[in-house]
């Protein structure tokens, strides 16, 4: 998968506000979540079976967000 960036008017205090955020907000409908804990999170595609690591992180500003795949 592809990195994802986004942007928010709001800033956002850490990484783990970036993880919340993405899952509630971005991951496609296509994924499932199987793990979470702070800015980690392992995520399944429901029709592949695929999984990811998922890690947040800032991208330049407290605005600006990352979030970064690696297969598992």
């Amino acid at each position: 998968m592809n990195d994802y960036t986004w942007e928010t008017e709001e800033e956002h205090s850490d990484n783990t506000k970036t993880m919340e955020d993405y899952l509630d907000n971005h991951l496609p409908e296509a994924f499932e979540v199987k793990f979470r804990d702070c800015a980690y999170s392992e995520i399944e595609n429901k029709f592949t079976g695929e999984r990811f690591e998922v890690h947040a992180s800032g991208n330049g500003s407290f605005t600006q967000h990352l979030i970064t795949f690696k297969e598992l």
